[in-house]
């Protein structure tokens, strides 16, 4: 049996009123994947489909594998990989770009190809479904001249329209041209527009856009010109008009927005980040490379483009913060952060060669930060910064040393992992458990507890005097199902495996 340090028995204890119930159920183990700079995404249908988007530099192309989950158990059904298949000689000069939802395991994936004969790079989608892994064939959307050149691709949260951003550019001493077309669900053109900025852009390609249901667009953009600091700035396109209007983001003093989130909500467009200190020299020496925040960044526009406000809402200086999410209730936003860095170092050389470039990376976490904004008018209402230590962890994406939120019943619940000693045989082992805190709409705690039964505890094995093997919760997936039901995953050395959390 297990049993947990003095100070365990003491965090049980700890604020026991209010605690919530809750019930973990985990099915069968399978192995990892490679997840390293991959993305992630998860549906629930009439299976729970893990898709995994991953860059691979050998074949200079993204790759698509899909794990199929039983519902019920969560046990791992098959794995389907969505790649473009390769030539037997050379690569497929096709790429995909982007895969997008369209109902239950029906999905939509783009790919493009540079037609070597019309000297055009030419945009396709195909209808794919995962579950089965059958695809159409690719259907020609548009195309831009230039073999130098990039799609980017948005939906609007509706699934009615997609925007397409051509960036070429065939003149690099020009201003810098947008060239924006809007399609609707069936690939039908809706309209679009090639706009001269009055800007000679050093970054034309650091951008984000978003579609409304209307289907207009907002364009976040980075721009880098000789002599000056950087300043964002923001351009909205009406899409039966043949303009764009722009609002600059430009602060007036030595303060820039650094990394931001954009969302509609009744049609509005909110945009909300962290800005920080530029222009300073000791801001580099800064822990894990990062310049610090200095405050939460809120603006929101109407859907004619029209800004209803920006507002900056200082913190002070706050080093290493990251955004987690930002996510509405209501007529709220909950901010989501932590405080994890990232360090990047060198792999040792081989012998026999002069030089490795494959890197170790280090997390760390000292802060767990989550507050309120509203959305009336941008201000923030409460913040708090909850100290975190834990020991760093290694080339795993730090995927142990953050934290799981759940908005419910005007409260917020996290879930993190704590190290602790237990006695298991006649060895002392570290385990992470996990830790439940609730606090109120206002910020202020109101439970907080171990929970030593989740069923990721280790479990002594008397007949080989060894212990099992060691799951931790993994904080980087929270898979809403329904209210008050959410799918968790746990991760080993080399295995994984999902469960369904209840309150």
């Amino acid at each position: 049996m297990k049993k947990l340090s003095y100070l365990a028995m003491l965090l049980i204890g700890l604020y026991s009123d209010g605690i919530q119930s809750q019930t973990f159920t985990w099915g069968n183990p399978f192995s990892s994947a490679n997840e390293t700079g991959s993305t992630l995404q998860h549906y629930v249908s009439n299976g729970v489909f893990q898709i995994n988007i991953r860059y691979n530099d050998k074949i200079f192309n993204k790759e698509v594998a899909v794990n199929n989950l039983d519902i019920a158990k969560l046990d791992k059904i098959k794995t389907i990989d969505l790649s473009l298949k390769q030539p037997v000689m050379g690569l497929n000069t096709a790429s995909i770009l982007e895969v997008f939802q369209e109902n239950g395991v029906n999905f939509i994936m783009f790919t493009d190809d540079f037609n070597t004969k019309t000297k055009e790079r030419e945009l396709y989608y195909q209808k794919v479904n995962i579950e089965t892994g059958v695809k159409t064939e690719p259907v020609l959307i548009t195309k831009m001249p230039t073999r130098n050149s990039n799609y980017y691709i948005a939906r609007s949260d509706n699934k009615q329209f997609y925007g397409v951003i051509k960036s070429y550019s065939l003149d690099k001493k020009a201003n810098e041209k947008m060239n924006v077309a809007v399609f609707d669900k069936d690939f039908k053109a809706a309209g679009e527009i090639s706009y001269d900025t009055p800007y000679i852009n050093k970054k034309p390609n650091e951008q984000n856009f978003y579609v409304s249901n209307q289907g207009n667009i907002f364009i976040v953009k980075e721009i880098d010109l000789a002599k000056e600091k950087p300043f964002k700035t923001i351009y909205f396109w009406d899409k039966s008009q043949q303009t764009m209007t722009e609002t600059s983001l430009k602060f007036d003093n030595d303060y820039q927005l650094s990394t931001y989130k954009g969302q509609f909500l009744n049609d509005d467009f909110y945009l909300q980040g962290l800005y920080t200190r530029i222009g300073s020299k000791g801001i580099q020496l800064y822990r894990g490379g990062l310049p610090p925040t200095n405050g939460i960044y809120a603006a929101k526009f109407n859907q004619k483009g029209e800004k209803v406000y920006i507002e900056k809402n200082e913190t002070g200086e706050i080093i290493s913060l990251n955004i987690k999410d930002f996510v509405f209730d209501g007529m709220k936003t909950w901010f989501f952060g932590d405080l994890t860095y990232i360090e990047r170092k060198n792999k040792p050389v081989v012998p026999g060669q002069t030089f490795n470039f494959e890197y170790d990376y280090t997390y760390s976490n000292e802060g767990i930060v989550f507050g309120k904004l509203d959305n009336e008018t941008g201000k923030l209402e409460w913040f708090k910064n909850v100290p975190f230590s834990e020991e760093k962890t290694v080339n795993d994406n730090g995927r142990f040393l953050s934290y799981l939120y759940f908005v419910r019943n005007n409260q917020l619940t996290i879930l993190y992992n704590d190290t602790q000693k237990t006695m298991l045989g006649k060895r002392t082992y570290n385990d992470r458990f996990i830790t439940i805190e609730v606090y109120d709409d206002r910020g202020n705690p109101v439970s907080k507890s171990l929970i030593p039964d989740n069923g990721l505890e280790l479990t002594y094995i008397p007949q080989y005097d060894t212990v099992s093997e060691n799951f931790d919760l993994d904080t980087s997936v929270n898979v809403y199902v329904q209210d008050g039901k959410y799918i968790l995953r746990a991760k080993s050395p080399s295995n994984e495996k999902y469960g369904y959390l209840k309150f």
